[in-house]
């Protein structure tokens, strides 16, 4: 952010500055900022059209986030004239999204300071059933915001659902629990794990964690969701039976989920036990920078990567020890 506003001050018209600058805005959920900048940016001569399209699926999205349905449509309607086939169909699913959250229209609401609460009617709860399920979701919350010193400055928008057949009615997605990395909705059940779904946003706007860090971040939002006793103690039973996955195992075959969530649970709570949450969250904050370089990626093939060798960077980076020794460090602990 330093960087791109001293561009911006050098030359006020650096349109990639700008566009940066209003991305970086809204990824950590200030949209407030973002909508000026985007606005500026839209107004500005010789812009490029993947820049205009842009604007105005961010500005979409904000519109969304802030239940804005007329606002949301319109710029929707604008990222559909790009010539991009990613943007047109990024904006048709905009549009779709936004036409099914206009029935939430008169669910029941709930707010905070730090939640914007909608509930399905097919809950089964009354008005004191869903203060409390607030309740404990915001104070969920806070504490994450204490422990990782950072906040998310506007509320963040929660759907409730019945079931996950009642959340594919609205959201086309077949999970409730699912990562909603770039559209800042989260959808979550009426039993869901309080604070976990949260959890997800505050790790994906202060870090910018993506899905292919599944087994760190899933092992990092149980962490903060502050709601497991023993978070090892699945963990130490699949190494007494020899079945515990290794790090590389986990990362490589991230769709299997068999053991990943006892393995991931325990690895991230044995780091920030033994390095500190500093140094696990350097290691997560390098985790897309590794992946991003091509001396990791296996050549000719799409989304594979020398796991060995970039996990090994990633905590050499972080935790300041290779993957050898932090595994076997993580290993031993559970005998």
């Amino acid at each position: 952010e330093k960087w791109l506003k001293a561009a911006l001050e050098i030359n006020p018209r650096q349109i990639k500055a700008r566009q940066f600058l209003g991305q970086l805005q809204m990824q950590s959920g200030r949209f407030t900022e973002a909508v000026e900048t985007f606005n500026v940016l839209l107004k500005q001569e010789l812009n490029l059209d993947d820049v205009i399209a842009s604007a105005h699926l961010n500005l979409a999205k904000i519109a969304l986030v802030r239940r804005q349905w007329n606002q949301a449509e319109k710029h929707f309607k604008e990222v559909g004239k790009s010539p991009e086939r990613g943007d047109r169909a990024t904006a048709e699913k905009g549009l779709l999204l936004g036409s099914r959250l206009r029935k939430t229209g008169l669910w029941n609401r709930e707010q905070t300071p730090r939640l914007d609460v909608y509930f399905s009617p097919k809950i089964d709860g009354d008005a004191a059933w869903r203060k409390n399920w607030v309740e404990t979701r915001d104070r969920a919350l806070q504490r994450m915001y204490e422990r990782v010193k950072w906040t998310i400055p506007e509320p963040i928008p929660v759907y409730v659902y019945f079931n996950n057949d009642d959340c594919y009615e609205i959201t086309g997605q077949e999970t409730a629990h699912t990562f909603r990395y770039s559209w800042w909705l989260v959808h979550t059940l009426q039993d869901a794990t309080p604070g976990h779904d949260l959890a997800h946003q505050v790790v994906s706007r202060a870090w910018g964690s993506r899905p292919a860090t599944v087994p760190l971040v899933e092992g990092f939002c149980d962490l903060l969701d502050g709601t497991a006793a023993d978070r090892h103690a699945e963990a130490r039973k699949l190494a007494a039976a020899g079945k515990l996955r290794s790090l590389v195992d986990l990362h490589a075959r991230q769709k299997e989920e068999e053991g990943m969530g006892a393995a991931s649970r325990s690895f991230v709570a044995f780091a920030v036990a033994e390095y500190g949450i500093e140094k696990f969250i350097e290691s997560f904050r390098n985790y897309n920078l590794v992946l991003l370089d091509p001396k990791y990626k296996v050549e000719g093939v799409k989304n594979v990567y020398k796991w060995p060798e970039a996990l090994d960077e990633v905590f050499r980076r972080g935790l300041g020890e290779s993957l050898a020794v932090v595994e076997g460090k993580w290993k031993k602990s559970l005998q």
